[in-house]
């Protein structure tokens, strides 16, 4: 990880520290998506008849100085209490491989369980990847566990294990059948506003033998219940991991 991105890495933190305030029942839950703003979600919904429309923007630099801007909009709506949909598909520029920008994911997450005490909330989202895009072909499934904890009496401090699959059923020459993500994060409400976010990740892609490791940091601001906006910061280790990640999204609810 470079100077630069250690000190805008720190500067998130910083700025999440200063927003920092004595909690008062905070114990409302909150949302946390892919891509909003880092790579981790948990296992909460959006509730039933409620619609959701996101958009984020993300820029990466490898390791030779090649870059890529991904946006990325997502729809999702909540047709029963415990379930909820999902429409996205990014779109990919920069001279890193564009393969699969303009693809159209349909997913649906269901939360198992509630959290108590000691016993995380559950859920299990499903996915299906249509070849809408670059050079993609073969419909993808995947599967998402998602897990997460509170940790302390408030609500406040919560911990996210995150684990998924994904099936490359017609691969190129140069891809695999397979691609596995595991992710550990923390996310901190400071107070009714701001809530502060981190996790540390890696992906076997399916790519053949490409591994990425990514560490972040984020901050959500709430500016209402119906509107929210993040940015986050975070860098890769490891030889196929990208030199530096920064991203910011926005968050509608209707």
């Amino acid at each position: 990880m470079n100077a630069g991105l250690r000190t805008a890495v720190c500067g998130v933190l910083f700025l999440g520290l200063l927003a920092a305030a004595p909690l008062q029942a905070l114990a409302q839950s909150y949302d946390l998506d892919e891509n909003f703003p880092l790579r981790m979600e948990d296992a909460e919904v959006i509730g039933k008849d409620n619609f959701t429309f996101q958009g984020s923007f993300a820029y990466e630099l490898d390791e030779d100085g090649e870059d890529l801007f991904e946006l990325e909009p997502a729809l999702q709506y909540g047709p029963l209490e415990r379930l909820e949909l999902e429409l996205a598909s990014p779109f990919l520029l920069g001279n890193i491989d564009d393969r699969g920008s303009g693809d159209i994911t349909a997913s649906a997450q269901y939360k198992l369980t509630e959290a108590g005490r000691w016993v995380p909330s559950l859920a299990v989202k499903g996915a299906l990847t249509f070849p809408s895009g670059e050079d993609s072909r073969g419909v993808d499934p995947s599967l998402k566990l998602l897990a997460s904890w509170h940790i302390d009496d408030s609500g406040a401090h919560r911990v996210h294990v995150n684990g998924a699959w994904t099936r490359n059923f017609e691969p190129y020459a140069d891809e695999s059948e397979d691609g596995w993500l595991y992710l550990l994060g923390y996310s901190y409400r400071l107070n009714q506003n701001w809530i502060m976010l981190a996790d540390i990740w890696r992906e076997q892609t399916t790519l053949t033998d490409e591994e990425i490791n990514i560490a972040e940091a984020g901050l959500i601001y709430e500016f209402s219940d119906r509107l929210f906006m993040a940015v986050g910061a975070g860098g890769g280790f490891g030889d196929e991991s990208p030199e530096m990640r920064a991203s910011t999204a926005f968050q509608l609810n209707f």
